[in-house]
């Protein structure tokens, strides 16, 4: 766990002096998502888009790794929401 203190405007956020606690989820960069994306694709069994290449055939449309991962992990994170 790491402990940050931050401060500044983000998107639908204003933190001023706040400290966070952050997951090293929270800190990952791009490459280490895109592989936990094709961990998820191997353990879904996606199947590989014909008409596009690196995206991948799911319910909500085809996605790259990367948007498989982000996808994921948005629905894994919703509070309540069905």
């Amino acid at each position: 766990m790491l402990c940050l203190t931050i401060s500044g405007n983000y998107p639908g956020r204003k933190y001023e002096g706040k400290i966070m606690n952050m997951r090293k989820e929270d800190v990952l960069t791009e490459d280490e998502k895109v592989l936990r994306g094709l961990r998820l694709i191997k353990i879904l069994g996606l199947k590989r888009s014909k008409e596009e290449a690196d995206r991948y055939l799911t319910t909500w449309g085809t996605k790259t790794a990367l948007g498989i991962y982000l996808t994921v992990k948005r629905i894994l994170e919703e509070k309540g929401e069905n």
